[in-house]
């Protein structure tokens, strides 16, 4: 597939609106939404201290090219981020992650209509896969990834480690265009 995606500058299911980041506009709002401990419970490097500091974790981790970061806004206000993440190892897919919630949003329709846009977004533009992974330990956003439809595949052990200083293992899944036989 084609990197980076070429997509419309937003996409929008109702009052829910994926936008590309913006650094200087979406950081504080960002910080704002996410400022529960709970948020990066699972989360290496654990909670930004300032809306400087996940400005500046969201911008590190923009350096490269290999990401594409996007604000969910509900009803006009910021809620979380979402990223398109590409492996040129293995471009046949990517992977959708770092998605991050305002916990008032958690258990409601907000994380499926952004994963369906996405999901769908990615897939239009030739993905022949797409990837989440969560941290073995986060139950619920696993639970929420099957709900997806995806496929679980093996866990393995991340090069991240947990701000408990134990290193992270993911467990992996995987989505496919619909009526397609998975191929790798």
């Amino acid at each position: 597939m084609d990197w980076p995606l070429t997509l419309r500058t937003a996409m929008v299911d109702g009052d829910l609106t994926l936008r590309p980041y913006n650094p200087v506009r979406d950081a504080p709002a960002l910080f704002e939404a996410l400022h529960d401990p709970i948020v990066w419970q699972h989360i290496p490097g654990g909670a930004p201290a300032s809306a400087t500091a996940l400005g500046t974790r969201l911008a590190r981790r923009l350096t490269g090219g290999l990401r594409s970061t996007w604000v969910i806004d509900v009803a006009e206000h910021v809620a979380g981020t979402s990223s398109f993440i590409f492996d040129p190892t293995d471009d046949a897919g990517l992977e959708i992650g770092a998605t991050y919630l305002s916990p008032p949003l958690w258990g409601t329709d907000v994380n499926r209509r952004t994963k369906d846009l996405m999901i769908d977004a990615a897939f239009a533009c030739g993905a022949n896969w797409v990837q989440l992974r969560t941290d073995e330990r986060n139950a619920r956003s696993a639970a929420a990834i099957l709900k997806l439809g995806a496929t679980e595949l093996p866990a393995r052990q991340d090069r991240w480690f947990r701000t408990d200083g134990t290193q992270r293992i993911s467990r992996f899944f995987r989505l496919y265009p619909p009526d397609t036989t998975p191929r790798t």
